[in-house]
């Protein structure tokens, strides 16, 4: 993007785990995604009630004690978040205007959090 950037940052209170990694029951899973999907568009819908349109650039970062492997896990991880922000938007997650980066950073003992941070040109 080049000009003038709106930026939209939400602070989600979920716990990001490395789903590929877990042996769980199919409808605790299932609970869970629906929990960090749900999640996710009604605080985005809360920050910004008319999504904004056209090309985004889409930062999910992780807040944990500990990383965790960001090649496979961490995209998997963030996928029901993903599900939420593109309900929130309106489109499918797979739109051709949407960019999704995937970070993570260092939290405090016992501090969970997803960060969602949305920018589009003015």
């Amino acid at each position: 993007m080049t000009g003038p950037v709106n930026v939209l940052c939400v602070l989600l209170p979920l716990r990001i785990v490395s789903v590929l990694n877990l042996r769980e029951h199919w409808a605790k899973r299932g609970a869970r995604a629906s929990l960090h999907r749900t999640t996710a568009k009604m605080a985005m819908r809360q920050a910004c009630r008319v999504p904004p349109q056209g090309d985004m650039t889409i930062t999910l970062t992780r807040i944990a004690p500990r990383k965790m492997d960001r090649q496979e896990n961490l995209p998997a991880g963030f996928k029901a978040v993903v599900d939420g922000v593109a309900d929130w938007l309106g489109i499918d997650d797979g739109d051709e205007r949407l960019t999704f980066a995937y970070a993570q950073r260092t939290g405090k003992p016992k501090e969970y959090a997803a960060e969602v941070v949305v920018e589009w040109a003015a």
